[in-house]
C-alpha cells in the first residue's frame, strides 16, 4: 500500500513531536535489547509518574504506604 505509507512517512516529517509519538515502538524494542532496565524489579506504574508525585500516606491501618 505505497499510497497509505507515503502519507505515513508525510505525517513523520511534519514535526518532531509526531516522529517521536508515532515510532515510540522502535525505542522499546532497542531499549529491550540494550538496557539495564531487563535486571529492575518488575513494577506496576500507575497514573502521573514524576518526582513531584512521589510521596507517603498513612493507611486507615496506621501503616505508612509509599507511594
Amino acid at each position: 500500500m505505497p499510497d497509505i505509507l507515503r502519507h505515513k512517512y508525510a505525517a513523520l516529517a511534519d514535526n518532531p513531536f509526531r516522529f517521536f509519538k508515532s515510532t515510540c515502538y522502535i525505542y522499546y524494542e532497542d531499549l529491550a535489547k540494550t538496557s539495564d532496565v531487563n535486571s529492575s524489579p518488575l513494577t506496576w506504574i500507575c497514573g502521573d509518574l514524576h518526582l513531584e508525585n512521589f510521596g507517603s500516606y498513612r493507611a486507615n491501618n496506621t501503616l505508612y504506604t509509599l507511594i
